[in-house]
C-alpha cells in the first residue's frame, strides 16, 4: 500500500475520538482535505483490519464531485474504504457510528438535517460523533441534545468532540419547505426546497436574471446544469411545451430529486436528471439549450468542464447560457470551446451567450479580456 501524505494544515484527530470508533463507521458530508486527514489518522492498519472483516469505512456526501474526487484518491494510494454520494443520509444502510465535522458555511437548515437523519442512520445504540471548533459548540450542541437527549463533551486544545447515542424514539421528518414564486412575468411557480439545495425558500437573483434572456422555442431540448430546485429549467421548459424535453444536471443527488420533483409539479411532461459527474454520457448535439449556473462566481474548473462538456452537447441550431459574477475569468473559457460569445448585463450579472445558428460576425468575437475592460 502507498504511503498516504500527511495534510498538516488540518487539526490531529485525537485518540479519544478514534477510540470511539465502532464499524460499521461512516463520515459524514467532509471537505476532501479532511476526509484524507481522518484516513491518515485511523491509518492504514486499522482500515486494512477493518477490510478483512468487510466492515470498510464510508465516506458519506451529499455530492458527487466530492465523492468521485476522494473515491480516485483511494483508488490511488490502493485504500479499501467507500464512498456513496446520496440524497439523504438516511439511506445508507444502519451504521455503528457516524462521524461529522459541521462545515462554517453549511447553513443552519442543513445542520439540524444532518443532526436529524444521523439518529436515523445509526442502529439502536449506535454512536454519533461530532468533531467540531470548540467556539462553534453555540449553535450545534443544542441541536444534537433536542434529537438525541443527553450529549456529551470532551475538550481537545481548541476544538471538542461532541457524542450522542441513539436511543428512545425519534419521528422521521423531512426539513423541507415549499413556495411559490413569479418569474420573467410567468407563475406563480410552486416549489419545494432542502437543505443543501441553492434557492431554499425564494428564487435568487440569478436565476432571474438568466431566465429572463434565454430563448425558448416550441419543442426544444434543455439542459439545466446546476439545476439546484430547477428553477431556471422549469421557466424554460414551460415555453417549450409538451414536445419539449427537459434534462437537469447536478452534483447533488438531492438537488436533482427535488428538481424532477418540482418539474413534474409544475407541468413539465418530460423530464429527468444526470449526475454532473455523468454530462459524458449524454449523446452528443442533442440540446438545443444549455443553462449553466456554476455555483460560487462561474469560475474554476467546475466552471470549465461543464463549458467543454457544453460545446459537445448543443446541437447545430443551439443556444448556450452561462450566468457569472466574474466575466473576465469565465469568458476566455467559452470562446476558447464555442470561438465566439456575447455578453449580456441583467441584474448586476453577466450572461455569457453563444448562438450557433448565428453567422460569424454576428456575434462579438473576443481574442483577448479587453473587451471586458471597456
Amino acid at each position: 500500500m502507498k504511503k498516504i501524505p500527511r495534510r498538516s494544515r488540518l487539526p490531529i484527530l485525537p485518540q479519544s475520538l478514534l477510540e470511539r470508533l465502532r464499524g460499521p463507521v461512516a463520515f459524514v458530508n467532509l471537505q476532501l482535505e479532511e476526509a484524507i486527514q481522518w484516513v491518515q489518522a485511523l491509518g492504514t492498519d486499522r482500515i486494512t483490519q477493518m477490510a478483512q472483516g468487510n466492515d470498510l469505512p464510508l465516506f458519506f456526501f451529499f455530492d458527487d464531485t466530492r465523492a468521485r474526487a476522494l473515491d480516485h484518491y483511494f483508488r490511488e494510494v490502493d485504500l479499501g474504504a467507500r464512498t456513496e454520494a446520496l440524497a439523504d443520509l438516511w439511506d445508507l444502510p444502519p451504521q455503528q457510528t457516524l462521524l461529522w465535522a459541521p462545515q462554517r458555511n453549511d447553513e443552519r437548515e442543513l445542520k439540524l438535517d444532518i443532526v436529524e437523519q444521523a439518529w436515523h442512520a445509526l442502529r439502536p445504540g449506535g454512536l454519533f460523533l461530532v468533531w467540531l471548533p470548540t467556539k462553534d459548540l453555540v449553535d450545534t450542541s443544542p441541536m444534537v441534545r433536542k434529537v438525541f437527549g443527553r450529549i456529551h463533551e470532551v475538550p481537545e486544545g481548541k476544538n471538542t468532540l461532541l457524542w450522542a447515542q441513539r436511543t428512545g424514539t425519534n419521528p422521521k421528518r423531512r426539513h423541507e419547505i415549499s413556495f411559490t414564486a413569479k418569474i420573467t412575468k410567468k407563475g406563480p411557480f410552486s416549489f419545494t426546497a432542502r437543505p443543501g439545495v441553492h434557492c431554499f425558500g425564494q428564487i435568487d437573483e440569478g436565476t432571474r436574471a438568466l431566465d429572463e434572456v434565454i430563448e425558448i422555442e416550441p419543442g426544444d431540448r434543455i439542459l439545466d446544469i446546476c439545476c439546484g430546485v430547477g428553477a431556471a429549467g422549469i421557466v424554460a421548459a414551460q415555453t417549450g411545451g409538451e414536445t419539449g424535453e427537459l434534462v437537469f444536471a447536478d452534483g447533488s443527488p438531492r438537488a436533482r430529486e427535488i428538481a424532477v420533483l418540482n418539474a413534474r409539479a409544475n407541468g413539465v411532461a418530460k423530464v429527468s436528471a444526470v449526475s454532473i459527474e455523468s454530462l459524458e454520457t449524454l449523446p452528443d448535439d442533442y440540446f438545443r439549450v444549455i443553462l449553466a449556473h456554476p455555483p460560487g462566481f462561474g469560475t474554476g474548473p467546475l466552471t470549465e468542464r461543464i463549458i467543454e462538456e457544453a460545446s459537445r452537447l448543443l446541437d447545430a441550431q443551439g443556444r448556450f447560457y452561462l450566468l457569472t459574477k466574474q466575466p473576465n475569468e469565465t469568458a476566455p473559457m467559452v470562446v476558447a470551446s464555442f470561438r465566439r460569445a456575447d455578453a449580456l448585463i441583467n441584474k448586476s450579472y453577466t450572461i455569457l451567450v453563444h448562438n450557433r445558428a448565428m453567422p460569424d460576425g454576428i456575434l462579438a468575437e473576443f481574442e483577448d479580456e479587453k473587451w471586458l475592460e471597456s
